[in-house]
């Protein structure tokens, strides 16, 4: 009778911890466990509840206890959340379960580190507000998991920020760890090494599976550092590899916005040795580097730099990659990643299998750039069944440095695995142009991609379909992967370097299109037109879907209408007096139509938009600057372009 009563004590306050909505933290001490059920917590059909954050505040202080008996006494235990709680933006420091000591290399050495090695499951529950800040290192809910697991537990909301080793979750993983479907939305920042939403660090044989983030990661090191929407570092680095070094990353994502002002930087990992990722996406809406230091940074879609062992297996990006760095700084940047690198072990390699690329790469402003779809700089590599559809672009500001659709390879004399190999591995000719590598795949069109699989492609892994480019069969219906496979077609002899011709756009799947600057390149239905008066005019195309996106910018030459108007008076428009501040404008042999009326300065800016019905009007100019100003009249029977000289 009495484990029945237990039962149902346990039973009641999780349903009521449940019913009632988020529990509040109110900034009091740890409060015990309380009741729960004999031997609770060994093992994770039998787990000890956790009901409020007073006693997460107590876990805390168990795991993470000066005294190595009280926390060896802990050790391996399980413990399952029962409701969401609120932590109310309360400093939660001294509520992180563990501790670790050191520098990343040495925190498992340190005697005042304290891992944590049991099981925490979320239960599918959500913290809130959660208030982790200071100045120094392994700042995270979890700062060490050594062989311990973390799972189903999201993140919705807070900030953590401090030195080193810095991430919502957990700061430092090791041994035969997991964190599975667990997320964050909360903001992280560091101003050293290694930041990362779900982990920091990762090493040994450690597992992430099934984990996203929304949130923002920023790094403010002025030196070198490793910032990732997931994971910053991952990895055993070094040259000797323990038996039990399995890092793997799958079937995660990163849709926050992850940037820093130098060092490694990728949508989901940083910089990572001797790892394997795989089913992964990266949707970030930018990933920036305003750049310091004059070494090289590394600034990847999926991993900002790989070396030595590595695997990357069907894996996309579709988010914007870009630097505001100036002529002075060496960036480079790869679609995929934008370093994949042999290092100097002859027997290992690094592989990137079925990967494409969907998002545009930009570098407005400095020479020494390298730019490519797929990975920026190749050393010792094998990239096998690849495909770039993501525009590289330099707005005709500068040349880049080394530009390729797949790779910008190069070789050194120090690495001797042998020569990079590009296998099977194709790129639009779109949206890459003036590229100086030889080792590129195959140029294609759109047109020859779309609904079509690519020569030797594993029609298991890809999918070409539903008139859209190929996409990974696994992630074929979520809407990034729709979206990132949606394609325009541009006119013949034109490229997103040089538009002056309307571009048809793919509207299946429920996309919505929209464009930067509507007065210079206007939508309507699946068509986008473009209105420009100057050449050299940067717009950019959106496609969204589910709050998913792809940008696609285009430099705007002046608009075929508009070339043909001024070079070919249209006898049908008669303006006077021109110039003028007072002008009449006259339709000849048209009906009594409605018309309206567009007057644009030569920046492409609109002036004044008016509407009139009839076939003689006059305007007043008084209001708009001196100068040449673009006069454009249409309605369903025309669409026609006038310049207007106003004094």
């Amino acid at each position: 009778m009495k484990k029945l009563l237990t039962l149902i004590i346990v039973a009641l306050i999780s349903f009521v911890a449940t019913a009632q909505g988020p529990v509040v933290w109110d900034g009091t001490t740890a409060i015990d466990f309380g009741t729960q059920l004999p031997n609770a917590g060994e093992n994770e059909s039998n787990p000890i509840l956790i009901s409020t954050p007073q006693q997460l505040r107590y876990l805390a202080s168990l795991v993470a206890n000066s005294s190595v008996a009280t926390a060896d006494a802990w050790k391996g235990k399980c413990y399952k959340m029962t409701a969401d709680f609120d932590l109310d933006n309360r400093a939660f420091s001294a509520g992180r379960i563990g501790a670790a000591a050191g520098n990343s290399n040495t925190y498992h050495t340190q005697a005042a580190s304290r891992p944590f090695t049991g099981v925490f499951d979320g239960n599918g529950h959500t913290i809130a507000n959660l208030n982790i800040q200071g100045t120094g290192s392994f700042l995270a809910l979890f700062p060490y998991l050594s062989g311990g697991t973390v799972k189903n537990l999201g993140i919705i909301s807070g900030k953590v920020s401090g030195a080193n080793q810095i991430s919502a979750l957990v700061g430092v993983s090791n041994g035969v760890s997991r964190i599975i479907n667990c997320y964050s939305r909360c903001t992280v920042e560091a101003t050293g090494l290694n930041v990362g939403a779900i982990a920091a660090c990762i090493h040994g044989n450690t597992t992430v599976d099934g984990c996203y983030n929304e949130g923002r990661v920023i790094c403010t090191n002025t030196s070198v550092s490793y910032v990732g929407g997931l994971v910053g570092q991952a990895g055993h680095v070094g040259n000797t590899l323990a038996v039990d070094d399995a890092t793997t990353i799958k079937n995660s994502y990163n849709k926050g916005v992850v940037s820093s002002i130098n060092g490694n930087l990728g949508g989901l990992v940083g910089f990572a040795e001797n790892l394997t990722i795989s089913d992964c996406f990266n949707a970030a809406d930018t990933l920036i580097v305003n750049q310091t230091q004059t070494g090289n940074v590394y600034i990847g879609g999926i991993i900002g730099r790989m070396q030595r062992n590595q695997t990357m297996e069907r894996c996309f990006n579709i988010g914007l990659i870009t630097t505001t760095a100036d002529e002075t700084r060496s960036t480079i940047l790869g679609g995929i990643t934008a370093d994949a690198e042999l290092k100097d072990l002859t027997n290992d390699v690094v592989m990137i299998n079925d990967c494409y690329n969907a998002g545009p790469i930009i570098a407005p402003v400095g020479t020494l750039k390298t730019f490519a779809g797929i990975a920026g700089v190749t050393r010792t590599a094998i990239l096998n069944n690849c495909i770039n559809y993501g525009s590289i672009y330099a707005g005709g500001e500068y040349e880049s440095y080394r530009s390729g659709g797949i790779t910008a390879n190069y070789s050194s004399d120090s690495y001797t695995g042998g020569p990079t190999i590009v296998n099977d591995s194709y790129y639009d000719i779109n949206y890459v142009i003036n590229f100086t590598d030889s080792v590129n795949g195959e140029a294609v069109t759109t047109q020859e991609l779309v609904n079509k699989m690519p020569a030797n492609f594993d029609n298991t892994v890809w999918t070409a379909s539903g008139n859209l480019l190929p996409r990974l069969t696994k992630m074929k219906d979520n809407s990034a992967s729709i979206v990132g496979a949606t394609p325009i077609y541009f006119s013949e002899n034109e490229n997103y370097s040089n538009v002056s011709s309307p571009i048809q756009l793919e509207t299946g799947n429920s996309v919505v299109w929209t464009s930067s600057n509507p007065d210079l390149l206007s939508i309507s239905g699946s068509n986008a037109t473009p209105n420009s008066t100057e050449p050299n005019k940067l717009v950019y195309l959106t496609v969204n879907l589910n709050n998913y996106k792809k940008i696609i910018p285009l430099t705007l030459d002046v608009s075929t209408g508009k070339k043909d108007v001024f070079d070919n008076e249209n006898s049908q428009i008669s303006i006077f007096p021109n110039p003028g501040t007072h002008i009449n404008v006259v339709l000849k042999n048209n009906d009594n139509l409605e018309y309206n009326f567009t007057f644009y300065d030569l920046q492409g800016r609109v002036l004044d938009q008016i509407v009139k019905t009839g076939t003689s009007f006059t305007f007043d100019l008084s209001n708009y600057p001196t100068g040449t100003i673009i006069l454009n009249i249409r309605n369903e029977h025309l669409n026609a372009y006038k310049r207007i000289i106003k004094i």
